[in-house]
């Protein structure tokens, strides 16, 4: 197995529980703010990692060697990416959001292979429609009305960024082999937080909301987007970017977990099922590699 693999897994299990605990989050304070403050508070944790591992910074280099991936990556992901989601999901059902956000790996094959002429053999393409398949189970229970009634303006934009997301899989990787994780992120989650004066602005009545429920913020900033992106961006160094979106889809199997233990939620076995359909396709993936 690639090592690159079972980083994706491990980053799948930080990002899974961090959805379930960001979706409560967005039921008690805005969400806006809080995606705001999670990356601010997860960047200087990226500094305390990168001493500990003897990793050295390298912004500078980030933008003077990989200036155009490190733009893409700002643009694609922690600007246009990022926040046409969260705008997306509060104007459409969780459900199906949760659905369309699904279509990640498709898209990270489709930009590999017309774009950045990535061959996509046929095993791949089948597991990557076999996680789709099973996302869908898991999902929407069974209920395929729910993800087929009709779409919002909501579902368009998630769409729209979930593309913006796939396109950033590829720039991610060559920063990623380039230099190292920690500055990956830490140039990743600072230019997210840079929007956050603007969000003050707009939303400065929130505030006292967030800091009552500041905890879902740390826990986020530590969970997700600390250990979860560190071990995402570890990933791109020897797996490729379809690879990791593909095994990064367990996210949603350890999100329903999540909900289901924590949260109280229940899982029917249609849900089992999809379940069972993404983690052996993972599996899979890591065994041909």
């Amino acid at each position: 197995m690639k090592k690159g693999l079972l980083y994706a897994a491990i980053a799948s299990i930080f990002l899974g529980v961090g959805a379930a605990i960001a979706s409560e989050a967005g039921k008690v304070m805005n969400p806006f703010l809080f995606a705001g403050f999670v990356p601010l508070l997860s960047v200087p944790l990226f500094f305390v990692i990168a001493v500990l591992r003897k990793e050295r910074v390298r912004v500078k280099e980030c933008f003077r060697k990989f200036r155009r991936e490190t733009i893409g990556l700002i643009i694609t992901r922690s600007w246009l990416g990022n926040y046409l989601v969260l705008f997306g999901l509060a104007l459409t059902l969780a459900i199906r959001g949760g659905f369309l956000l699904r279509f990640e790996p498709v898209f990270v094959a489709l930009f590999g292979f017309f774009i950045f002429h990535k061959s996509l053999g046929r095993r791949a393409a089948v597991l990557i429609a076999a996680v789709l398949f099973g996302s869908v189970l898991l999902i929407s229970e069974g209920n395929l009305s729910i993800l087929t009634s009709s779409y919002s303006y909501g579902d368009i934009i998630i769409i729209i960024g979930t593309i913006f997301y796939a396109y950033s899989y590829h720039p991610s990787k060559r920063i990623s082999e380039g230099l190292n994780a920690t500055t990956a992120a830490i140039v990743t989650n600072t230019a997210s937080a840079a929007i956050l004066p603007l969000f003050l602005l707009l939303f400065w009545k929130d505030l006292p909301t967030v800091i009552a429920n500041f905890h879902y913020v740390i826990f986020q900033a530590v969970v997700s987007f600390t250990l979860g992106f560190y071990f995402w961006f570890l990933a791109f160094e020897t797996a490729e970017a379809w690879e990791v979106a593909t095994v990064i889809s367990l996210s949603a199997v350890v999100t329903a977990i999540t909900a289901n233990l924590w949260l109280g939620d229940t899982l029917s076995t249609i849900q089992l099922l999809g379940a069972g359909i993404i983690m052996g396709a993972s599996y899979l993936i890591s065994v041909k590699n």
